[in-house]
């Protein structure tokens, strides 16, 4: 090896020590609590119109269908209100502090199952 191979192994070796350092360093998880208890908030709020009209026994794919590829499977009513209950449940947990790990993965993986579509197509879609 060069001498400028062995400077920039040397750099490399010492950049990656430093990266490891940093994440193998204690913190505090006080940030990510206060996050937690204040996005299952949130997330009830974005759920409401959709838990309330599963309640009159309306899905969302009854005002609007739009498939999302042609191999992907649907979900049938009864699991898509069951999901969405779900995600109300875990959001309410994971403010709680409630078995933190799973309320958290449950409440932020719901997200895709019950996202709204646009009202509007964007001018750049049509």
């Amino acid at each position: 090896m060069t001498t400028v191979e062995l400077g920039a192994q040397r750099s490399i070796s010492a950049l990656t020590a430093a990266f490891d350092d940093l994440l193998g360093r204690p913190v505090s998880i006080r940030s990510l609590e206060l996050l937690r208890v204040l996005v299952g908030p949130v997330v009830l709020l974005h759920l409401q119109p959709f838990l309330s009209d599963s309640l009159d026994g309306r899905i969302y794919s009854d005002a609007f269908h739009e498939p999302y590829a042609a191999w992907f499977p649907e979900a049938p009513d009864a699991v898509y209100t069951g999901l969405l209950w779900l995600a109300a449940v875990a959001a309410v947990l994971m403010s709680l502090g409630v078995l933190t790990r799973v309320t958290t993965a449950t409440t932020l993986s719901e997200r895709p199952v019950t996202s709204r579509p646009l009202a509007v197509s964007p001018p750049w879609m049509s």
